[in-house]
């Protein structure tokens, strides 16, 4: 409602079932299947419950909030991360339009003028909308494109819709903020050139319905789709591979075209490194017990660090310092011995390599 009309000053606060709510509200100017493509891939953006901006989304932003459930069979053998299914259905997250478990959405544009009922159409898009691609499919089609007709969810298939963009949006949560970026330049250009060249397609295909060449017409059309859907398929598998590519171990390619690899550290920001204690020798990645009561300790509420194996902190401390310095020093010789066989730049398009929307791979 906040989308399509948004001076309707509606509360952000309201009961479960929205009773400060009106049951319909009036749109504030005329929608297009683009706007409607972005609102069902909305997760609160712009507002104080955008998903990507709250601590339950971790440092990097991950908008996904998964199924409460019972989880004594994940966890049995920490006892005290389990959590029954009553316990986990007593919490609430907010729930974003866009939401990980949508297996698909459209948008059906039909055609009210005389003469183009058959250009009605939907915008298909398979997976959570916010990691997926629209194409058209028309009603006159005869044959639905295999991308968006195939597929199983017991295995990840690269010509499937639905995978490619799962595959994505899996990939793109891990490091949510720094990536949803680059996602949605490429929704912007595969979708913009199709709404682009949709009018002088439909123009072309109601010539042929004027003559009376509805077969030929719907061929047209279905052509069309299938194109637009193998398409968006193969972009979004490469754009896959790409991600994976430029975000990964905390680091973000910045030029694959560069004669010397430097990636950029993204590390973590200020606040979350304030909430977990990072500046304040906190528990970082060891078990804590802290010991204050009256018969241990100081009484004081001493705190003794150990690691996960009861070793002492120390000759843990000492352990990663030995595996630190032969880590440098390992870099160090695959530096000084790997530079006639070891990374190399990306070919730019003067340099023969294959072009594509995300740069030259």
């Amino acid at each position: 409602m906040s989308l399509a009309a948004p001076n309707s000053n509606l509360p952000a606060d309201t009961t479960v079932w929205g009773d400060d709510y009106p049951f319909s509200i009036e749109v504030e100017g005329k929608l297009d299947a683009k706007d409607i493509i972005a609102m069902h891939r909305d997760y609160y953006q712009g507002t104080d419950f955008d998903m990507s901006k709250t601590i339950s989304g971790g440092p990097y932003g991950d908008m996904s909030r998964f199924d409460p459930a019972d989880t004594m069979a994940v966890y049995a053998e920490v006892d005290e991360e389990a959590i029954t299914k009553e316990e986990s259905t007593s919490g609430q997250f907010e729930r974003a339009i866009s939401i990980y478990r949508c297996s698909y959405s459209w948008i059906s544009q039909s055609r009210a003028e005389k003469g183009k009922e058959k250009l009605g159409h939907i915008w298909f898009g398979q997976y959570a909308p916010h990691a997926s691609g629209y194409v058209p499919v028309y009603v006159g089609a005869d044959e639905i494109p295999a991308p968006l007709a195939t597929g199983s969810l017991y295995g990840y298939d690269e010509t499937v819709s639905y995978w490619v963009h799962a595959a994505v949006g899996n990939w793109a949560d891990r490091f949510f903020v720094l990536t949803i970026g680059s996602i949605q330049e490429l929704q912007d250009k595969l979708e913009g050139e199709l709404h682009a060249t949709l009018p002088v397609l439909e123009e072309a295909a109601t010539g042929l319905f004027t003559l009376g060449k509805d077969d030929a017409a719907n061929e047209l059309l279905q052509d069309y789709s299938h194109v637009a859907s193998f398409r968006d398929t193969e972009e979004w598998h490469s754009f896959f591979h790409f991600l994976i590519a430029k975000f990964k171990d905390g680091q973000r390619i910045d030029d694959f075209h560069a004669e010397t690899l430097a990636p950029t550290s993204f590390f973590y920001p200020r606040w979350w490194l304030e909430l977990v204690g990072f500046w304040d020798g906190g528990p970082l990645d060891v078990q804590t017990a802290v010991s204050g009561d009256q018969n241990s300790g100081n009484g004081e509420g001493e705190m003794t660090i150990s690691s996960p194996t009861g070793l002492s902190y120390g000759f843990v401390l000492i352990t990663n310092m030995a595996v630190g310095v032969a880590c440098v020093v390992g870099t160090l010789l695959f530096t000084r011995y790997s530079s006639s066989s070891g990374y190399s730049p990306i070919a730019d398009k003067q340099g023969g390599g294959t072009s594509n929307v995300y740069g030259t791979i």
